[in-house]
């Protein structure tokens, strides 16, 4: 791409920095003949605008040598203005290529006024193609505020597709003539590719580089499906973690050799060899590619195989379950290592299938019925999808609260699986496949509605069930799909004190983990009491067959809870 346009002589070369503690890679690029330019370039019909940041700016001889540089290179006119004139009638900031010069005097955004700010603003949101000039942002650091800024907008500016090309010189400054030359040399010569970033650096451009990082580029690499993945044993002591190399695509699910086990294990750090893993919808979600993280599995048990230098409470041998403390924690490996508090010690009357299945489910019930809700004897509640794993856990806190309960289903074998696992009376359980269970709760509860809705449907489900809301009534949501796609409600309810509240325990496990670990406690205390169990049937899959697990829950027709667990004789897809 960058020879099609103009430029020559690409290079990749390590330069070895000696009072630095990294390596700072970069490619230089080197022009051609400036006088015999390629075709491929802009046609001459373009006009030009050399942005100053002050009358006496406009009259230097780098603007003058710019305005003569970009003339001969077949730009149609050439004008320089004061930025402090934008916006004006008579200046066309959109039809025009507009060099900023402004990183290059005295103009300073830590240090402009509003009006002046205002301008610049203007100048961002309106400019199609922009080239901001600056100084060394080295010996300068706020001039690194501009390419914060422009960062910025072109994000925000996304739809319009402008291309806003931040343009550095490294000091010593060439010439005036010299450097003008090269301003216009890449405008002449400007790649296809937009939003570019270089340095003119000894006469030559620069694109910036940043430290090598080996996990990045396999994750990259992954994700760009260079990597043909092979059927290989998962084995006693590989350190593998699940990932996808296409999100929306489940037979992409691969897994990756996890490069953490090979470094130093923390002070407060255990490593757990993964003996159950949870699945739930969430992960799902992500492989997929319906929201946007990267890292799957948000709960796991196992044997504790080490222990940091000061960890006190857990030995090696303990039987722990576990979470994602982190965004970026993966419990779907074979070693998982996390801080010691973040790990809960399994009872003995607990296996670790049962231990990896009950934290997710129980932690979001318990806080959010119990916590946020407060869900108290004689209440009602609506809990959709109710024969899933975070179903099941709710219809058990409610009965312990002494709830009524409705519910809803997807299927008649759901619908008589509560009917005989949880005693709730058939005319209680609604379909979730059409919003027939609008008129079935407000037939039961004399129009008033229920006082807890526990959600998990989507679209117009989510707003007819918002309808069923009574007075002084708490309405949690469990789905991220309308969230995201920034989903409407109407606003009627609040006028009778209704609360709706965005439930997301990722979110307390990464933020709150001291939360997410008392949920645990509660939660195995009252298993240990024989008070809850967990979601039945509790399915187990081999990371063999990982694919299939995750379209087991995608069906839809799964009931309870799904568990992966590893075997070192499992064969899987290895990236």
């Amino acid at each position: 791409m960058l020879r099609e346009n103009g430029f020559s002589g690409l290079d990749l070369v390590l330069r070895d920095a000696e009072d630095e503690d990294l390596h700072d890679i970069s490619v230089i690029i080197s022009t051609g003949n400036s006088d015999n330019p390629p075709a491929g370039g802009m046609e001459a019909k373009q006009h030009a605008l050399v942005i100053c940041e002050s009358p006496e700016q406009m009259k230097q001889q780098l603007t003058l040598s710019l305005i003569e540089s970009l003339t001969v290179r077949g730009f149609k006119s050439c004008t320089a203005i004061d930025y402090h004139s934008i916006p004006s009638p008579n200046v066309d900031i959109k039809g025009s290529l507009c060099v900023a010069l402004l990183g290059l005097g005295k103009t300073n955004l830590s240090e402009i006024n509003e009006n002046e700010f205002d301008s610049i603003k203007f100048l961002l949101l309106s400019s199609s193609w922009l080239v901001w000039v600056s100084g060394d942002e080295v010996e300068t650091p706020t001039l690194a505020m501009a390419t914060g800024l422009i960062r910025t907008v072109r994000w925000e500016r996304d739809f319009d597709a402008p291309n806003l090309v931040l343009l550095g010189v490294d000091n010593p400054r060439p010439e005036s003539k010299a450097l003008a030359d090269k301003i216009g040399d890449y405008c002449k010569r400007y790649s296809k590719e937009r939003n570019e970033e270089f340095l003119i650096k000894n006469n030559e451009f620069w694109a910036p580089r940043v430290r090598e990082s080996a996990l990045m580029t396999r994750y990259l690499d992954s994700k760009a499906g260079r990597h043909t993945p092979s059927l290989q044993a998962l084995g006693e002591k590989r350190a593998l973690r699940l990932t996808t190399q296409s999100p929306g695509m489940l037979n992409k699910l691969v897994f990756e050799d996890d490069p953490t086990r090979n470094m130093p294990l923390a002070d407060m750090d255990v490593e757990v060899k993964i003996e159950a893993a949870g699945v739930n919808f969430k992960d799902v979600m992500i492989a997929m590619g319906q929201l946007a993280e990267n890292s799957m599995g948000l709960e796991a048990a196992g044997e504790v195989m080490q222990v940091g230098s000061k960890v006190k409470h857990t030995a090696v041998g303990d039987r722990v379950a576990t979470f994602a403390a982190k965004r970026e924690a993966c419990c779907f490996q074979t070693f998982y290592r996390v801080h010691e508090s973040s790990v809960v010690k399994v009872p003995p009357q607990m296996t670790l299938d049962e231990a990896a299945a009950i934290p997710l489910t129980f932690m979001t019930v318990l806080y959010s019925l119990n916590h946020v809700a407060r869900l108290s004897s004689g209440e009602t509640i609506l809990i959709h999808a109710a024969a899933g794993g975070v179903g099941q856990a709710a219809i058990q806190v409610a009965q312990l609260a002494g709830a009524e309960i409705f519910a809803t289903v997807s299927t008649a074998e759901k619908m008589d699986w509560l009917v005989a696992e949880y005693g709730i009376a058939k005319e209680r359980i609604f379909s979730s496949r059409d919003l027939s269970f609008v008129k079935g709760i407000k037939r039961m509860t004399q129009d008033r509605g229920v006082d807890v809705i526990l959600n998990s449907l989507s679209g117009e489900a989510l707003r007819r069930s918002w309808d069923c809301i009574a007075p002084f009534g708490r309405f949690i949501e469990l789905g991220k799909k309308d969230i995201t796609a920034n989903g409407r409600i109407h606003m009627a309810p609040f006028l009778h004190n209704a609360m709706y509240y965005g439930m997301d325990m990722a979110e307390i496990m990464w933020l709150k983990p001291t939360v997410a670990v008392a949920l645990i406690k509660e939660a195995f205390n009252l298993f240990v009491q024989g008070k809850i169990r967990t979601a039945r049937p509790l399915t187990n899959y081999s990371y063999g067959d990982v694919e299939k697990a995750f379209r087991q829950l995608q069906s839809g027709q799964a009931m309870g809870k799904i568990i992966l667990k590893p075997h070192s004789g499992d064969i899987v897809s290895v990236s």
